[in-house]
C-alpha cells in the first residue's frame, strides 16, 4: 500500500460525500431530478468514524467545471505537445513519456516535429518498450497470463472444451494485457489503432464461448498482426476468424442460408451504412451498375451470403467430415455446403463452379477496393483521431490515399499518416471527448500508478462506467461521438473512478491481504512548497497547459487551501493535507481542460 493512501473512514466519507453532491450537481445540469439519480445511483452509507476534514463535509463537487463540459465546440488548439499526447497517446507518463517527448522530437517546429513523432510511433516495432517489457515479464513470472503464448489450435484444446473461467481465461488475459499495454508501453499510436480496429470489428466476447476460448488468437493474429497493415489481408483474416466465424453465425452457413456475416460484412464492417441505397432499388439501378455501382442494396447482401456458404470451424460437430471433425478450431471450407451456382455482387458477375472459396475471396475484393469503403474506414479514423464531424476534403483525400495504397503491405499506416499530418489535425482542439477508456488509462499514466491489471478489481471499477472491454453486444461499436458519453450516470461514473482511483479504493482481497490494484503516492511526486505551486505544478504535469478558465483554478487553490492563501506553505504530513491533496488531483481529471482533445 503507497505511503499516502492510508484507508481511513474520513477518506471514504470524503468519497462519498463528493459523489452524492457531484452527482446532484450533475443531474441539475443534465435536466434531471434528484430523486431520478437516486434511483441510479445509490451510494453505501459511510461507516461510523470521524467526521470529514473541515470544509470537505460540505464541498459541492465539481460543479463549476461540468458546466463546461456540457457543450461541444472547436477551441483555440494548444500547444502541439499538448494535441499529440492527448490525441495520439493516452496521455502523458510524467518523466518518462510525456510532453517534452514531443518537443524534443527532432524537427525544428511543430509542423517538423509532428512528423518525426508520427513516423516514429507509425513503426512500433522499432520502438524500444522498456517499461510494458518489465511489467510483462512480472505477468508472465507469476503466470498471470498463461495463454498469452498458445497458438490458436492450442487455445482451442486447452479452452474450448472446459466450462466456466478456464473457457473466458484467454479473454481475461487479454483484457489484462490491454490495460497493461495502454498504461506502460510507448508504442501508443499502435495501442490505440489495436483498439480502433477491436471496436471496428466488434464481437462481443463474453457471451460467446467460441470466442473467448480463441480470443487471444483473436488479439493478436488478427487485429494487432494487421492494425498497421492492408484492409483487404485484415479482412480476410476477420473473416475467417474463429471468433468472428462464431459471432456472425457464418459457421452454421449452409448455401446461404444464414446472411449475419454479409450483412454486417456491408454495413459495419466494410462500405457502411451511408453506402446502403435501400431495399426498393434492383442491382442494376443502382448508379454506375455494373462496372462502378456507387453502393450497394439488399440483393447485393443476399448474393453474398450464398458467396460465403461453407466458410466455417473445425469444431467436431455435425456433420460428420473427416475435416470437421480434427476439432481444433481452425477455419476450413466445407464443400458440401457452399452455394456452387453463379452469383451477382457489386455488378461482378461471379461464374458458377468456383474453386473452393473463391466466391467468398471476391466478395472481399469488392468491397476491401470500393471506394465507399476508403470513405467509410477513412471517415472513422478522422472522427476518432480528430473531430465528431469529420470534413469531406479530408475524408475525400484520405480515401484517395486509401484506394491508391490498395495493395500496399502498410496502407493503413499510409492512410494513417495522412489524416495525422493534415492541417485539420494542426487545427482542430475540442471536438472530440475523451471515452472512458482514455479517461481511465491517462488518469494512470499522469499519475504514475503502480497498476495490477491482472486483478479483477480493475475491471469491476473500470466497467462501471459503460465502456467495458469486448463487451459491446452489437455489431457496430462502441459510438465514438461525445453526445454518447455526456450524461449524468456518465460523469458521476469518471468523478468516482478518479476518486476511488486517487484516493486508494480500487483494490481486493489477495491472499488474505489487501492489494492495491491501483497504486499511486501523490505526496512523493508532489516537490513544490505552497498551495498555489502545488495546484499549478500537478496541472501542467497532467495538462501540459494552464486551465482555460481562472475559476477552475480557483476551485482548485480553495480545496487543497481550506481557507489557507495560495502562499501558504502547508504541513504535508498530517492527515488531513494529505487527503485534499489526493482530492484536489483527482478533481483536474474532471476538469473540461481533461475531457476534451
Amino acid at each position: 500500500m503507497s505511503a499516502d493512501n492510508t484507508h481511513s473512514q474520513t477518506d471514504r466519507r470524503t468519497l462519498l460525500k463528493g459523489a452524492v453532491a457531484t452527482g446532484a450537481a450533475l443531474a441539475v445540469l443534465a435536466g434531471q431530478s434528484s430523486r431520478a439519480l437516486a434511483q441510479e445511483e445509490q451510494p453505501e452509507a459511510p461507516a461510523s468514524g470521524p467526521d470529514v476534514p473541515p470544509g470537505l463535509a460540505d464541498e459541492s463537487g465539481p460543479t463549476i467545471f461540468l458546466e463546461g463540459i456540457q457543450n461541444l465546440s472547436p477551441q483555440a488548439p494548444p500547444e502541439m505537445a499538448v494535441m499529440v499526447l492527448n490525441r495520439l497517446a493516452y496521455g502523458p507518463v510524467p518523466g518518462v513519456f510525456d510532453y517534452n517527448t514531443f518537443r524534443n522530437m527532432a524537427g525544428g517546429d511543430d509542423a517538423a516535429k509532428l512528423v518525426s513523432w508520427v513516423d516514429w510511433q507509425l513503426n512500433p516495432g522499432a520502438i524500444a518498450d522498456p517499461e510494458f517489457d518489465a511489467e510483462l515479464n512480472r505477468l508472465n513470472a507469476g503466470g498471470k497470463v498463461p495463454t498469452l503464448p498458445k497458438w490458436l489450435t492450442w487455445l482451442w484444446n486447452d479452452h474450448m472444451n472446459t466450462s466456466g473461467g478456464d473457457r473466458t481465461r484467454p479473454l481475461e488475459d487479454v483484457r489484462t494485457l490491454t490495460f497493461a499495454r495502454a498504461v506502460y508501453s510507448r508504442r501508443q499510436l499502435y495501442e490505440m489503432m489495436v483498439e480502433f480496429w477491436h471496436n471496428h470489428f466488434t464481437i462481443y466476447a463474453w457471451d460467446y464461448a467460441y470466442a473467448s476460448a480463441s480470443w487471444m488468437s483473436y488479439d493478436r493474429d488478427v487485429i494487432r498482426a494487421n492494425a498497421l497493415g492492408n484492409f483487404r489481408v485484415f479482412l480476410e483474416a476477420v473473416a475467417k476468424s474463429t471468433a468472428m466465424l462464431f459471432y456472425m453465425d457464418n459457421y452454421v452457413n449452409d448455401q446461404g442460408s444464414n446472411e449475419n456475416w454479409a450483412r454486417e460484412l456491408f454495413e459495419v464492417y466494410g462500405m457502411g451504412v451511408e453506402n446502403y441505397l435501400g431495399s426498393a432499388l434492383q442491382q442494376n439501378q443502382v448508379p454506375g451498375y455494373p462496372s462502378n455501382p456507387v453502393g450497394y442494396v439488399d440483393a447485393d447482401v443476399y448474393e453474398a451470403a450464398r458467396a460465403f456458404a461453407g466458410w466455417r470451424v473445425r469444431d467436431g460437430m455435425w456433420p460428420y467430415d473427416a475435416q470437421v471433425q480434427l476439432d481444433n478450431g481452425t477455419y476450413y471450407f466445407y464443400p458440401d455446403w457452399r452455394d456452387r451456382f453463379q452469383k451477382t455482387v457489386l455488378g461482378r458477375f461471379l461464374p458458377a463452379d468456383p474453386a473452393a472459396d473463391d466466391h467468398g475471396r471476391q466478395v472481399l475484393d469488392l468491397i476491401a477496393y470500393h471506394p465507399g469503403t476508403a470513405r467509410f474506414i477513412c471517415r472513422k479514423l478522422i472522427r476518432r483521431f480528430i473531430t465528431d464531424t469529420p470534413s469531406e476534403t479530408l475524408v475525400e483525400s484520405a480515401a484517395a490515399v486509401f484506394i491508391a495504397n490498395a495493395t500496399a503491405p502498410n496502407q493503413m499506416a499510409i492512410v494513417l499518416r495522412h489524416i495525422l499530418l493534415s492541417d485539420d489535425f494542426k487545427n482542430t482542439w475540442g471536438m472530440k471527448f475523451k471515452r472512458p477508456f482514455e479517461h481511465a488509462v491517462g488518469l494512470m499514466r499522469a499519475t504514475r500508478a503502480r497498476v495490477w491489471a491482472e486483478y479483477d478489481a480493475l475491471a469491476w471499477n473500470y466497467d462501471d462506467m459503460n465502456h467495458a472491454l469486448f463487451a459491446w453486444r452489437p455489431p457496430n461499436g462502441y459510438p465514438d461521438v461525445a453526445a454518447a458519453w455526456i450524461s449524468t450516470n456518465g460523469l458521476l461514473t469518471r468523478w468516482n473512478f478518479a476518486n476511488r482511483a486517487l484516493l486508494g479504493y480500487i483494490d481486493q482481497w489477495v491472499n488474505n491481504g489487501r492489494v492495491d490494484v491501483v497504486e499511486i503516492d501523490i505526496l512523493a511526486q508532489t516537490p513544490w512548497s505552497t498551495i498555489a505551486e502545488m495546484v499549478d505544478g500537478w496541472v501542467i504535469k497532467v495538462l501540459g497547459k494552464p486551465l482555460s478558465n481562472s475559476a477552475y483554478r480557483e476551485e482548485l487553490l480553495r480545496i487543497l487551501g481550506n481557507g489557507a492563501g495560495p502562499g501558504t506553505t502547508p504541513n504535508k504530513n498530517t492527515d488531513d493535507f494529505k487527503a485534499r491533496l489526493r482530492h484536489t488531483v483527482a478533481l483536474i481529471f474532471m476538469t473540461p481542460d481533461w475531457q476534451w482533445r
